[in-house]
């Protein structure tokens, strides 16, 4: 099934707010893959899709959480 650029979008961003929340509440060591996947709904495969690897969704997270604050604060 093929999804459209917008429902690409709402999943990216429906997994980075989840891992944030994660990190925040417990540690980034200590949350895995499978835990992120698990607050979303979706697959680890589905997020392995938009994040190869745990390093890569930290830093896309810690730039998602930059963009949320300036957003807020301009």
């Amino acid at each position: 099934m093929k999804i459209s650029a917008e429902e690409k979008v709402k999943r990216r961003e429906e997994m980075l707010a989840a891992a944030f929340r994660l990190f925040t509440e417990q540690n980034i060591d200590s949350v895995q893959m499978q835990d992120i996947a698990r607050e979303t709904g979706y697959t680890t495969r589905s997020l392995n899709r938009y994040f190869r690897t745990k390093d890569a969704l930290v830093i896309a997270v810690a730039v998602w959480a930059w963009e949320q604050f300036f957003a807020v604060n301009r």
